[in-house]
């Protein structure tokens, strides 16, 4: 899901998948960071069950966050960005 605001763009979805916490963090770092950002990994809660990433350009004032948490039924992220 996407929309535009006044001064940029920003959004934010929410997926659930069977891979890892750490595969997931591995996908989003990387493209992050191939994509221009500067990220920031920050292990929350219950080491290996929760992981934030925190991810801005200052070049082109973009900012993404993603939120990792493992449980039983599988890994949930969230994802949410603004660009100006």
């Amino acid at each position: 899901m996407a929309f535009n605001a006044e001064n940029g763009n920003k959004g934010a979805c929410a997926f659930k998948t069977k891979d890892s916490i750490e595969a997931v963090s591995a996908y989003y770092e990387n493209a992050l960071k191939s994509a221009g950002f500067e990220v920031k990994k920050i292990p929350a809660g219950t080491p290996g069950q929760s992981i934030i990433l925190d991810a801005s350009d200052n070049k082109t004032q973009r900012q993404a966050n993603v939120s990792i948490v493992h449980s039983e039924e599988g890994t949930t992220f969230n994802l949410a960005f603004e660009g100006k």
